[in-house]
């Protein structure tokens, strides 16, 4: 990459269209799990008015109880929250926590039910914000149901580590997400207030109406508002917030700061690496977003879909008559996951990968040969326009060129 690699974050930058002053929107810097998005980056990124989540899959609840004092330390005063996994087996206690030390919020991001989103039975002690995370229009119309949410994070499949979808054919970017998930919050209300037997022209004319005046209906029936990520940079921004999106927010950008505890040869892999590929996670089958290593290389196998598959799974026994002993062993200690459901996965599938192990050996260790390293699909978006361990504040410099017109 050379003097590529290094440069700066400039300020030409690539949209050459109209810049508008999107006052109102707030831009969030997304946690990033295991031990990335801790205290010191949350708290740069408060302190320069964007909103922070640290990243606390991962953590313990000392670890994570040290990171948000770090943070509050830095900023006092910003909106700081924090990403958990709802199926986590500690959930629970790491929430309280969250809670005791002053959290803005929390946004779950994997599952939910109506419990943590009202708050009741075991949940009913938590009083701080539930930001569910979504990457289904229909998932987010059942949020809007609910009517206890304020804000849902809609997340589309240009984001970076598991992504929520099936397969890549159901993939859904994050400018049609936010579009799909407006017109379908647009036509629940619709048929709400006009009733179900409306003329199709009047939904159409409501519908209409609240494009053209959307803060005004948030606020008149409390629809949530929708906070987009996943692959956003200064040439899609306008476009996902003109599709109804009233906030953002960036993940990978963030990761490559110098006050991201990532190891420096992660940050460093971020920008020699040529894409970004897609591998079955041992988590319930999910598909990761990740750069391509020899990690991949030796275990896993492209199928026709476009996925690197696990080589020892039970499917691949059963098509190539093959009983493929996999290198790795059951190193699960902790049985961090509600259920065991990653067990109960490997055992059927024969995946034994701990994915917090082989996420903390490339992230925390540095061995990016030796395990995975997630990464988005703006990977080669960052190499353009920024630089391992650029500054906090230079991103949200040029971030709020694009955002607001001014760095101001």
């Amino acid at each position: 990459m050379g003097d590529e690699m290094n440069q700066n974050i400039d300020n030409e930058g690539q949209n050459t269209g109209t810049i508008k002053k999107n006052k109102n929107v707030k831009v969030w810097q997304e946690g990033a799990a295991v031990k990335i998005t801790t205290g010191e980056l949350g708290g740069a990124v408060a302190r320069e008015g964007f909103v922070a989540s640290l990243g606390g899959a991962g953590m313990t609840p000392d670890e994570l109880e040290r990171e948000i004092r770090i943070a509050r330390e830095i900023c006092p005063d910003g909106e700081i929250g924090v990403n958990l996994m709802y199926v986590a087996k500690d959930f629970h206690n790491v929430a309280r926590t969250v809670q005791k030390l002053g959290a803005n919020f929390i946004v779950l991001s994997a599952g939910y039910d109506s419990k943590i989103l009202n708050c009741t039975g075991e949940c009913e002690d938590l009083k701080l914000e539930i930001i569910p995370k979504v990457a289904h229009p229909s998932l987010a119309l059942r949020v809007l149901q609910s009517g206890v949410v304020k804000r849902i994070m809609l997340e589309g499949a240009g984001c970076g580590g598991h992504i929520g979808f099936s397969s890549i054919k159901n993939f859904i970017s994050t400018e049609e997400l936010v579009r799909l998930t407006f017109m379908r919050f647009a036509t629940y209300l619709a048929r709400q207030v006009l009733g179900k037997g409306a003329p199709e022209k009047e939904v159409e004319a409501f519908i209409e109406d609240v494009k053209n005046h959307r803060e005004d209906y948030r606020k008149k029936y409390h629809v949530p508002e929708l906070i987009a990520a996943g692959g956003i940079n200064e040439d899609n921004f306008q476009r996902i917030i003109d599709n109804g999106a009233d906030h953002i927010a960036n993940c990978l950008i963030f990761t490559i700061c110098k006050e991201s505890n990532a190891h420096l040869n992660w940050k460093n892999m971020q920008f020699q690496a040529d894409k970004r590929i897609f591998f079955e996670s041992p988590v319930k089958g999910m598909i990761g977003s990740a750069i391509k290593n020899s990690f991949i290389d030796k275990y896993f196998e492209l199928d026709d879909t476009g996925v690197y598959r696990f080589k020892a799974t039970e499917k691949n026994r059963q098509k190539n008559g093959e009983k493929i002993k996999s290198d790795f062993t059951d190193r699960c200690v902790t049985k961090c996951m509600e259920n065991d459901f990653c067990l109960k996965y490997s055992k059927d599938y024969l995946h034994p990968m701990c994915i917090f192990h082989r996420l903390e050996e490339t992230a925390v260790e540095g061995n990016v040969d030796d395990g995975i390293v997630f990464t988005s699909e703006n990977l080669n978006y960052i190499q353009k326009v920024a630089k391992v361990n650029i500054s906090a504040k230079e991103v949200i410099d040029y971030i709020k060129k694009y955002t607001y017109g001014t760095t101001n």
